[in-house]
Formats: C-alpha cells, sequence, structure tokens
C-alpha cells in the first residue's frame, strides 16, 4: 500500500518514514536507509527519520553512520 501511495505523492514525507520503519520491521535495512534518506531530503528536520536512520545502520553494523543520524536527531529535536 505505501508503494502506492508513493507513487501518487512522492513528495510525502511520511510515506517514506514508514516505508523505511517497515523495511526495518522485514529485515531489509539497506532499503530502509533507501526510503529513510528520501524522507531525509523531503524534510531534513524530522528527528523521526534520523532515529529511524540510526536504527538501519545500526542494524548493517555502520556504527559511524548510526552515530552521525544520531547527532543529527539530536540538532533538529
Amino acid at each position: 500500500a505505501l508503494h502506492e501511495v508513493q507513487k501518487l505523492f512522492p513528495g510525502y514525507v511520511v510515506t517514506w518514514l514508514q516505508l523505511g520503519k517497515a523495511h526495518i520491521g522485514a529485515g531489509n535495512y539497506r532499503e530502509a536507509v533507501d526510503a529513510l534518506m528520501e524522507a531525509g531530503r523531503i524534510n531534513p528536520f524530522d528527528p523521526d527519520v534520523h532515529r529511524e536512520l540510526a536504527r538501519a545502520y545500526e542494524k548493517l553494523g555502520q556504527k559511524s553512520e548510526a552515530e552521525r543520524a544520531r547527532k543529527l536527531e539530536a540538532l533538529v529535536n
């Protein structure tokens, strides 16, 4: 369902954020990062985007990227 909304409203940040969360839940961490990076391009001031990016990067074992996402979350929160 999110992919359909994404096609209709590609600039709606919530869709990308929810898609990222869904990918994390499914264990598709690389896809989660892709969706969350798009969410961040749309709205870089949403702390949820950075929080979820940190989760995805942690699952991928990318500690420095996760830490950077956490720092950005703190800045915008």
